[in-house]
This record gives C-alpha cells, structure tokens and sequence, in this order.
C-alpha cells in the first residue's frame, strides 16, 4: 500500500511539474472551431498579420477543417490587397541620389528588394509588383543586396512577413563611375526579381 501511495504522490508531481496537472494541459488544446474563431477575431480587430500566422497554424494543426481555413486566408489575402504599395521606393536614406542605375524587373510575384551600402549603411527599400519594373539610382560605392518574393503584403512596416521567399545576393556589387575628359561615365545594372 505504502509503494501505491508512494508511486501516485510521484506521477502527482511530475504531471504538476510538466504543466500544472492534466486538466491545465487539456485546457491548452484548441479545437478546430476556436481557431477559426481566433482567426476571424484577428481579421476583425485588424491584426491581419496575426491572423494569417494563426491561420497557417490552423491549417497545419487541423487538416480536417482545412477549407475553413482556407476560406479565411482568402479573406485575409483580399484584405491586403488594398495595403499593396505602388511600384517604387519605399525609403530611401542615401544623402545623395547618384547616376548610377538599378533597374529591377518582378517577373515571379511582387518584390521587395533593399539594397545597403557597405561602407556607411545607407539603404534604398523597393517595392515592385508583379510585371512591373523600376529604377532605382544610387551613388557610387559597394552595396548588399536581397530581395524577397510574396504574394501578401501586410503593410510597410512588416512587409511580406514570414509568407514570402527570402533571396540574398552572395557577393556585394560594386558601382563605380569614371570621369575622363569632363565626361562621367555612369553604369546601369538590370535585375529580374
């Protein structure tokens, strides 16, 4: 009796050291319908960014409800489209413009690219939709480059988010200009994103 006793004090207190006992671990587990609850409760708050994180938890966690889900990412995705910025610069922290030309061309989805100076940390964030094209001019100097490729923007402040593809040039481009005679010889560089 005194070895029962002893064995149901030890699983008494592993199951309250490893969440506080079986009925707080119960309460922890969603059901299908209070995720989608919680989903159309983000999109009704206006935290699109949530829901859609929420969302794509919903559909990995509930494979059965998987076309309520998908009728919610819908949703969220129309209501972003009304955030998609046009085609150009985002920000732009470059003192100078310069003649050099980045020309960027989205022919895989809507693209974001930043482009950060090496030496003084100045940056040019673009944006570019699908089958548009932009120019970008820089100064000389040696730059890094990486872009990302979405189809959700969720606002200039988050962007695409954790929904996109992330791509980083391996080796930085270097802009330099020559100047002989008088003549300054700019150069262009193209892009498809």
């Amino acid at each position: 009796m005194k070895k029962c006793l002893t064995r149901i004090l030890a699983l008494c207190l592993i199951l309250a050291l490893c969440g506080g006992g079986s009925g707080a671990a119960l309460a922890a587990v969603k059901t299908a319908s209070e995720a989608l609850r919680e989903v159309e409760n983000l999109i009704a708050d206006g935290r699109l960014y949530d829901a859609a994180l929420a969302c794509s938890d919903g559909l990995d966690d509930f494979p059965s409800s998987e076309s309520d889900f998908q009728k919610l990412w819908d949703k969220i995705a129309d209501a972003c489209k009304k955030d998609l910025p046009k085609t150009g610069e985002l920000v732009r922290t470059f003192r100078f413009q310069g003649g050099n030309e980045l020309r960027l061309k989205a022919v895989s989805g809507h693209a974001e690219m930043t482009v950060r100076d090496v030496d003084s940390d100045d940056f040019a964030r673009v944006f570019v939709r699908e089958g548009e094209s932009t120019t970008v001019y820089l100064p000389a100097g040696e730059y890094e480059i990486g872009y990302k490729i979405g189809d959700i923007w969720f606002g200039d402040k988050v962007g695409f988010g954790d929904f996109c593809e992330s791509y980083s040039y391996s080796d930085t481009l270097l802009i330099k200009y020559t100047a002989s005679g008088g003549w300054v010889t700019y150069y262009y560089y193209e892009f498809e994103l």
